[in-house]
């Protein structure tokens, strides 16, 4: 997304108690940091690693009217 030219990108976490979602959080925030690009707090919205959860969060992104131009997710592993 950062090689597209994005730089207001939000990102749609996973729930605290899952280390794969925090891991994701650690690499947006190290990504956005290493392009000389401030995290802003008010880009990151919870979700639960499912398509409601998601659809929820973005809901949330949307009403907060936020700019932005790109939007990063958490998302849990397909159980296989």
């Amino acid at each position: 997304l950062l090689e597209l030219g994005h730089r207001r990108i939000a990102f749609v976490t996973g729930p605290d108690d899952n280390d794969d979602a925090q891991e994701r959080l650690l690499g947006y925030r190290r990504a956005l940091n290493e392009a000389g690009i401030e995290v802003d707090p008010r880009l990151l919205v919870s979700g639960d690693l499912h398509e409601a959860g998601g659809l929820l969060a973005m809901t949330q992104l949307f009403e907060s009217n936020q700019q932005f131009s790109a939007v990063f997710t958490a998302k849990s592993s397909p159980i296989v």
